[in-house]
């Protein structure tokens, strides 16, 4: 094989064995964790929670979850 054939090759296969790879997978957390918590008193925990939350909600639900996490 010429320089450039196996330069092609090796370039495509690199390309290959990247897109393999993964990233990590968001935690899928429940509002319905943080609301128990919230009713139980745990305070830092629920506004750990809906915070956490927040950061993955769409921006719509996103301000509902923040003003939970401040009245936590």
């Amino acid at each position: 094989m010429s320089m450039p054939i196996k330069l092609i090759l090796l370039t495509l296969i690199s390309f290959g064995l990247a897109s393999c790879a993964s990233g990590p997978k968001p935690v899928k957390l429940k509002p319905d964790e943080a609301e128990i918590l919230f009713a139980r008193g745990e305070y830092q925990k629920a506004d750990a929670l809906f915070l956490d939350l927040a950061r993955q909600a769409r921006p719509q639900r996103r301000t509902a979850l923040l003003l939970r996490a401040a009245a936590a």
